[in-house]
């Protein structure tokens, strides 16, 4: 008798630690969920803002004189908030890699960005990636843009 109530204190302990790791593991990917979902959610407004001010003159001046990183002509704003557009999209799929958002869609969207910008890379890193973007983003694309100039400038694979 004393045996079975050794054991049902050991399935006990089991239970409780699997109820508490399980417990765990929904929170975590909870939180993670609710830092991704309010990441998207700003990436989308930043979509809006950059469309509204690549499509008013007015605003690409103002934007151009207070460039912080040196001289930009209003083209050359216009431009970088292409980029932005862009790279947000790239930055959305990369953060929801995370959290199990399918892999090669992510990838695939990722290695695109990478491919199109490429050309335009020391302007992106001068204009672009300074205004915002972590950095643990911007050096998995230098590294990317490294690898693509290892290979002669040969694009990366879509998935």
């Amino acid at each position: 008798m004393e045996t079975l109530e050794v054991l049902a204190n050991v399935a006990e302990i089991v239970a409780a630690g699997a109820t508490v790791a399980i417990s765990w593991f929904i929170f975590d990917y909870t939180r993670k969920r609710e830092i991704f979902e309010s990441s998207a959610q700003i990436q989308t407004e930043w979509q809006i803002h950059n469309q509204i001010i690549m499509s008013d003159n007015y605003l690409l001046e103002m934007e151009a004189d207070m460039h912080p990183f040196g001289e930009i002509s209003s083209e050359q704003t216009k431009r970088m908030y292409s980029y932005f557009l862009k790279l947000n999209l790239a930055f959305n799929s990369w953060s929801g890699s995370a959290l199990h958002v399918d892999e090669k869609l992510a990838t695939s969207t990722v290695n695109n960005t990478i491919n199109i910008l490429y050309s335009d890379r020391e302007f992106i890193k001068s204009h672009v990636f300074p205004r915002g973007y972590p950095r643990s983003f911007t050096r998995m694309i230098e590294d990317k843009w490294t690898e693509m100039e290892t290979g002669g400038g040969k694009p990366l694979p879509m998935v």
